[in-house]
């Protein structure tokens, strides 16, 4: 039976949460107007930018905290586009302009959509239109498709959840969720993917990437008890998963696959 007294608590923490998120966004659109005259220019005022950089690097921790997924990965790309305009590898452009207004619009959507328990928006093309005025490093000498093994950059708290998970001894997966206008459609997005595996085991990492093609994918690190998925991929629309296995001062490194067996 539920604790009326931590539903309580949970509720004061969410409207907590909104009233923030709303006073975050309140100053976005305000700056985003002043930002808008800096498009093209060959550097941008930097108060803006840091305003804006805080922010969104605001709303991605507190929706981080209360789990709603789809404004943490939003902010997080809003916020990865605005670092490197702050630190002058690129200049404003239109195409990153807009990508900003529609993503703070999206933002507010999914935002209210977990105020209003209503479906939230698609947040799959704004991701891509994001990722498009990045610096693609993370997109060069990587073949079609999907790419593994890969690195993944964890927070230092995600690096000591990973450490402790296999200090207990916990099996570590590599899921890749590879997310699409028809999944969308049936209501399968990363949220709905992240909710699954959560019943599975405990979800220690999230976070998008792009493949080459500007094609987005979230890579989500499961550790549980279980030596098996208990699951066909078949079955699970647009995600894929194999064992996760981080070596010592190295990348997350992939185990080869398990000779055959001996011949009786």
């Amino acid at each position: 039976m539920s604790n009326p007294t931590e539903n309580n608590f949970f509720g004061d923490f969410l409207e907590d949460y909104f009233a923030e998120c709303e006073e975050h966004l309140a100053v976005v659109r305000r700056e985003l107007l002043t930002l808008e005259s800096w498009i093209d220019k060959s550097h941008i005022e930097r108060s803006s930018l840091n305003e804006l950089f805080r922010c969104f690097h605001s709303i991605k921790g507190l929706s981080g905290m209360v789990g709603v997924g789809l404004a943490e990965e939003l902010a997080h790309e809003m916020e990865s586009y605005l670092r490197v305009l702050r630190d002058q590898q690129i200049v404003l452009s239109t195409q990153g302009f807009d990508a900003l207004i529609t993503g703070t619009k999206l933002l507010e959507q999914v935002i209210s959509s977990q105020r209003t328990q209503t479906p939230p928006p698609d947040i799959t093309d704004i991701i891509n239109q994001l990722a498009a005025v990045i610096p693609g490093e993370h997109l060069e000498n990587q073949p079609p498709g999907l790419v593994t093994p890969v690195e993944l950059k964890l927070k230092p708290q995600e690096e000591n959840e990973l450490n402790e998970a296999i200090n207990h001894g916990e099996n570590l997966w590599h899921f890749v969720f590879s997310p699409t206008t028809q999944l969308s459609e049936q209501g399968i997005r990363v949220n709905t993917i992240r909710e699954h595996l959560q019943t599975l085991g405990r979800l220690i990492y999230v976070a998008p990437r792009m493949s080459q093609g500007n094609k987005i994918l979230f890579d989500l690190i499961l550790a549980t008890s279980s030596s098996e998925i208990p699951l066909q991929e078949t079955d699970q629309y647009g995600l894929t998963w194999q064992p996760y296995l981080k070596t010592t001062n190295s990348p997350p490194a992939y185990p080869a696959p398990p000779a055959p067996p001996a011949p009786p």
